[in-house]
């Protein structure tokens, strides 16, 4: 399972400090008792990867893309950015029902897995365009979508956080 990653964090890896935040993963326990609340079970290479990394936010400077956790509490606050309010009403509005959150960039666009072509291996990950309603283009598995995110950001963004000329 960590060569599924590798290519994401040898990129990771290359960016200064801040560049990407990415959070302590989350406790086995956690996971469990998620899927046993919610009545699922999660891909498991994306199960995986919460176990690495519950979270974070990449190219972060100044905004980037927000990846959800599991679930969070700071003090007595709820993180808004985790996979659980899959299940909350609020967060859900126009968003399709097959689509599971698991993602959101900086321009409010959802990404998730297509729950129609997902399994409990890996599955097809989607960008929801907000504004649109529709999706916008998609990757075969979870692994392709974060090595596109870094992809689409090392476009934009040098090793040391500095912005690209883009002409």
């Amino acid at each position: 399972m960590v060569k599924y990653y590798k290519k994401f964090y040898d990129e990771v890896s290359k960016y200064a400090e801040g560049i990407h935040v990415l959070r302590e993963g989350a406790a086995e326990e956690t996971i469990e008792e998620f899927e046993k609340q919610y009545d699922m079970r999660l891909p498991a290479n994306y199960r995986k990867w919460l176990l690495l990394n519950n979270g974070g936010e990449l190219f972060a400077v100044p905004a980037g893309t927000i990846l959800y956790g599991v679930r969070e509490k700071t003090g007595d606050k709820e993180n808004i950015f985790c996979i659980e309010n899959n299940f909350r009403s609020q967060y859900r509005a126009g968003l399709p029902s097959y689509l599971f959150a698991i993602a959101e960039e900086n321009t409010g666009d959802i990404i998730g897995f297509d729950l129609r072509r997902t399994n409990l291996r890996d599955g097809v990950i989607v960008i929801w365009n907000h504004e649109t309603g529709e999706f916008e283009d998609e990757w075969r598995n979870f692994g392709k979508w974060l090595e596109a995110e870094m992809e689409i950001g090392s476009m934009m963004v040098n090793y040391d956080g500095s912005d690209k000329d883009i002409l």
